[in-house]
């Protein structure tokens, strides 16, 4: 879980974990112990924090929504909501699966990047500045997708196609 988190802290700026504890089953007491402790829980949470995620607790499904809906509206905030619609016509499928493919970029600055560009070239002719305004990202990520879309590849290196 840890390796896991830490690939999220490299494309995310803040990483939130919500843990919410499992449901009470039919004929069965809600249990008065809030949290078993043993050695893999400690040093779960230990690397956890040391990756800096911050940890939310949650005892149900519904306190889990308000609380993802209250991350929400913080993000929305601050700007970074997503504004783009979510649903893709195919020509626009495609080019989020090609922009997918770019290291370190998230999901939604795929979409945002899909909705402001109508094709790959127009993107690849970009400059950092634009695709940072048009994929809402920081100066840092939009100069590494410009870096990745102008990195000139040994063909040496490809395989010999037979």
């Amino acid at each position: 879980m840890a390796a896991r988190l830490s690939e999220m802290q490299a494309l995310y700026d803040r990483c939130i974990l919500i843990v919410e504890a499992d449901r009470v089953k039919a004929g069965q007491e809600k249990s008065k112990k809030t949290w078993h402790h043993n050695k893999y829980v400690d040093t779960t949470m230990s690397q956890i924090i040391q990756i800096r995620v911050k940890i939310y607790f949650s005892d149900s499904m519904d306190q889990t929504a308000a609380l993802l809906s209250e991350l929400c509206h913080i993000e929305a905030k601050k700007g970074r909501a997503l504004t783009v619609p979510t649903s893709l016509n195919s020509r626009q499928e495609e080019i989020l699966k090609f922009i997918l493919t770019i290291p370190r970029v998230t999901v939604p600055q795929a979409l945002n990047l899909v909705h402001h560009y109508h094709s790959i070239a127009e993107l690849i002719s970009s400059s950092p500045g634009a695709i940072q305004e048009r994929g809402r990202m920081t100066a840092e990520s939009a100069q590494s997708v410009h870096q990745f879309l102008h990195h000139e590849f040994d063909l040496q290196m490809m395989p010999d196609s037979k």
